[in-house]
Parts: structure tokens; C-alpha cells; sequence
């Protein structure tokens, strides 16, 4: 009778999971409810360039006339600098062109849920990886802080897109563990939709590309395959150009930021095809974002500043002797080795000109999980580091609490690291398949 009840008895990862999706459900329909509130300045220069490629047009160097379309008009967009605040690669504006002929209201509404959709992708991905009770636990204990964090908040209300790469990686590191012949060559084709979607990502792969006990032909050949039919799409679209536009383009941005011009916005109607360009009043709504450049603002407070090719080539040395270590590490599991990519990946994103906000905290998420899951084997100051840094996001009294998070978070993603690997390469070989579990 009482293993009966025992089995019947709800563990508390359960319950967790169910408060979860209760309070994601809940975020969701919040969102949706506030849609009509705010005009989501960054998904504007997507979609306009969604639209402009599906006119045959550059996005990158277009400036709005008044005899063009309102359809075309950035209110954001910058006089000063010839090209205009299409970021996004001609990638990510071809997948949004089925939403480019809906209104700017229907666009809004569909991204939310898009956003919606990949926050849960990520989570389950993360959940399903791990066995343990303990494990699922904390993952939708993590997942709730997320939903309530001003960079989710920040993400949906900009209209943001860094959701995308955590969601590949999150069914990445789920099909790791699939009991299938072809599951790395999937997750292959997934690292190159990954790069197509967010060229800079490419630094993660090599990191991955170094595991062993894994089927490197197949990951190969899906990442190879990936690659040449997504060349072939980018061709067979006439979308080549589109790519050279957009790599001049970020080298014009970074020229800007290099060189700390102001430019101001050129266009000043107060709503833009229905929609109000200023957010209005809204109960409940609160979330801000800041700049999380260590060394903008290392100069900025303390008045030293550090020239950016020093910066850039001391972030290479250190990426390629970490690979160069990665390689020869006897024992490493594709969830570690992504962990280790997006290591360096954000070390290459903070640690540039281009200001990185925080919204951009999304990508992390999926380490988030990862670390959440693997709690229970982190050392104690491990621990100590990843519970203030979820704790961060929420003290807003603390000045850039934020960046103070992101920091900590990424800290303790090392100390997981190094102290795995480290202390496991003393270890006799024959233990290494212990890495593997979870």
C-alpha cells in the first residue's frame, strides 16, 4: 500500500513544472493582452527589411522618402550614417517575409508568441536532457525567474530576436542524448541553420567539433550538408548581394560606434500604420536595460580605456589556447562543449564596441537551465556564485544589477568548467563515461 502511494504521490519537480507553466501561460496571455501598448522599436527595422526584400531592395543602405510607403518607414532610423538600423542578417529578414504583408499590430501579436513558443523550447529541451528529479527542480524553478526577469521583458517589449540561437542549442543539446543512428547529423544541420541565422555563433561550433565519443561524420555531414543547401538557398534566392550589403553594414556600425558620433531620428509622427511610437501607461509593466560592455564601461567610470585591437587580439589568443586545451581534454559531453562556445561567444559579444544590451541575456538562458540542472554537482562557491546571480536580476536598487547578473552567470558557467575538467583529467580514462550522465 505504501509503494502505491509513494508511486501516486506528485514529485516536487512536478509540482514545480505545473506552478511553471501556470505562470508561463499567464506571461503569455499578459503579453498578448499588452500588445496594443507599445511599439516595439527593434522588431520595426525587421520588419522593414522583411518588406524590402520581398520588394527586391537592399534593407541595409535604404533610407526612407516621403513618396515611399509608410509600410518603409524606420522612425528610429539615424540621418547622420549611411546605412540605417537593420542589423539582422538577410537570414532572419527572409524567415519574417510570411509576416511582412500583415499589419504592424498582427506582426507584433505573432512575434510575441513566436518569442513565446522558443522560451518554452528552450526549457523542455533543457528539461527532457535531464533525468534527475533534482535536476528538473531547479529548471522550472529557473525557468520562473526568467519569465518575471526584466531582460525577458526587455526582449519581448523591444521585439528582440536572440531567441533563435538558445533554442537551436537547447534541441541540440536534447538530441544528444536521442537513442537514434542519425541524431548528430540532425544536430549538425542545426549548428548550420545556427550560423546562417547568427553568423558570430560559428565560434561555438569548433568547441562542439572537439568532442570525441560522438560520430564526428555525421555531425560533420550535417553540418557540412547544412551548409552547402543553405549556400545554394542564399543563391537560388539572389539574396547573395543582400550578405555583402550586410557585412558592410557592420563595419559601418562599427566604425560608428568607434568613433562616438550622435545622430539623431529623422522622422517624428507620433503613430506609425495605427500604432503610437510612445509606450502608453500600463499597469504591471516594468523592465529596463542597460549596456553591458566591460570596457565602455571600465573607461566610463574609472577613465581607462583600452585600445580595441589589444582587446580583440587578446580575446583571440585566449579563444584559440582554449580551444587548443578543449582539443586535447579526454572527456567531453556535447552539452559542456556548447557550454564552452557560448563561453567565448559571449566574451567576443561583451568585450566589443557594439553595445550590447540586455536583452541579449536571452541567449544565455539556455545556460541558465544548464546550470540549473547540473546544481546538485557544483562545488559550494560554484553554487554561491550562479544563486546570487539569479538573485541580481531582481535587485533593482543595486546599480547595473543587470550586467552585475550576466557577469556572475558566466562566472560560475567557468568555475563549472574548469573544475569538470580539471579535476577530470587526472582521472584515469575509463571513468569518463560518468561525465555523461546527468
Amino acid at each position: 500500500m505504501n509503494s502505491i502511494s509513494k508511486e501516486k504521490r506528485l514529485h516536487p519537480h512536478k509540482i514545480l513544472l505545473l506552478f511553471f507553466l501556470l505562470v508561463y501561460v499567464g506571461n503569455v496571455f499578459y503579453h498578448l493582452l499588452k500588445v496594443e501598448n507599445f511599439f516595439y522599436a527593434d522588431l520595426r527595422n525587421r520588419v522593414v527589411g522583411a518588406r524590402l526584400m520581398a520588394r527586391d531592395t537592399s534593407p541595409y543602405y535604404f533610407k526612407w522618402q516621403p513618396a515611399t510607403s509608410e509600410t518603409l518607414i524606420d522612425p528610429f532610423d539615424r540621418p547622420a550614417i549611411k546605412n540605417n538600423m537593420i542589423t539582422s542578417p538577410p537570414s532572419v529578414l527572409w524567415l519574417m517575409q510570411p509576416l511582412a504583408n500583415l499589419t504592424y499590430s498582427q506582426i507584433t501579436f505573432a512575434w510575441i508568441v513566436i518569442q513565446q513558443i522558443c522560451f518554452l523550447i528552450i526549457l523542455l529541451s533543457l528539461f527532457y536532457f535531464f533525468k534527475s528529479n533534482r535536476a528538473r527542480t531547479g529548471i522550472a524553478i529557473s525557468g520562473v525567474l526568467l519569465l518575471l526577469s526584466d531582460q525577458w521583458w526587455a526582449s519581448i517589449y523591444k521585439g528582440q530576436s536572440h531567441f533563435f540561437l538558445p533554442a537551436i542549442l537547447g534541441v541540440c543539446i536534447l538530441l544528444s542524448v536521442w537513442k537514434s543512428s542519425y541524431h548528430f547529423f540532425a544536430i549538425g544541420f542545426l549548428l548550420a541553420l545556427m550560423v546562417w541565422i547568427r553568423p558570430v555563433a560559428l565560434l561555438i561550433v569548433p568547441f562542439i567539433f572537439c568532442c570525441r565519443h560522438m560520430n564526428r561524420k555525421f555531425l560533420l555531414g550535417g553540418f557540412a550538408g547544412g551548409s552547402i543547401f543553405l549556400i545554394i538557398l542564399t543563391f537560388a534566392l539572389h539574396q547573395e548581394n543582400y550578405w555583402i550589403d550586410f557585412a558592410n553594414s557592420c563595419k559601418d556600425w562599427l566604425d560608428y560606434f568607434e568613433s562616438g558620433k550622435k545622430a539623431g531620428r529623422f522622422f517624428s509622427a507620433e503613430t506609425l500604420e495605427g500604432k503610437k511610437l510612445v509606450a502608453k501607461g500600463s499597469l504591471l509593466i516594468r523592465w529596463k536595460s542597460e549596456v553591458s560592455n566591460l570596457f565602455p564601461l571600465l573607461a566610463n567610470s574609472t577613465g581607462i580605456r583600452i585600445s580595441q585591437t589589444v582587446i580583440t587580439t587578446s580575446w583571440a589568443v585566449l579563444y584559440l589556447t582554449a580551444l587548443l586545451v578543449w582539443f586535447k581534454t579526454t572527456v567531453k559531453g556535447l552539452a559542456d562543449a556548447i557550454m564552452a562556445g557560448l563561453f567565448f561567444y559571449w566574451l567576443f559579444e561583451i568585450t566589443g564596441t557594439i553595445p550590447k544590451m540586455s536583452y541579449y541575456y536571452v541567449e544565455l538562458f539556455v545556460i541558465v537551465y544548464f546550470l540549473a540542472g547540473k546544481f546538485s554537482v557544483l562545488s559550494k562557491s560554484n553554487k554561491l556564485v550562479f544563486l546570487i546571480s539569479l538573485i541580481c536580476l531582481f535587485l533593482d536598487f543595486i546599480p547595473l544589477n543587470l550586467t552585475l547578473s550576466e557577469i556572475l552567470l558566466i562566472v560560475s558557467l567557468c568555475q563549472y568548467l574548469l573544475q569538470k575538467y580539471l579535476k577530470n583529467e587526472k582521472a584515469p580514462f575509463n571513468k569518463g563515461a560518468a561525465l555523461f550522465k546527468n
